[in-house]
């Protein structure tokens, strides 16, 4: 995945990407990389199919705790995947999620 993140999105990781707890919540996908030379914070969840919106909620609370941990490093949410619907890629997209599906890389 980290070679398909700089060519797509300029995207380098830059220590090996992790799972993490926090407030016993697990973020699936956790690394600290840079985004045309800004430090950022790459927060991820794995879902099986990206199906329907609801696969959105816990992304979203993970990156929100990340933030309390991290206030000051922007932070770029990613789901992984093995698919993703249309109508859901687009939603992705309009929210700034990145989405990767598993034959992607």
């Amino acid at each position: 995945m980290p070679s398909y993140l700089k060519e797509h999105y300029g995207i380098e990781i830059e220590e090996r990407m992790i799972r993490l707890s926090i407030d016993e919540s697990e973020i699936n996908i956790f690394a600290k990389g840079k985004q045309n030379g800004e430090e950022i914070l790459l927060v991820g969840e794995v879902v099986l199919r990206l199906d329907d919106k609801g696969k959105f909620g816990q992304l979203h609370k993970n990156v929100e705790k990340v933030k309390k941990v991290h206030p000051n490093i922007r932070i770029v949410p990613l789901i992984a995947t093995h698919y993703a619907i249309p109508r859901m890629l687009k939603r992705a997209k309009e929210a700034h999620i990145i989405v990767v599906q598993s034959f992607e890389w």
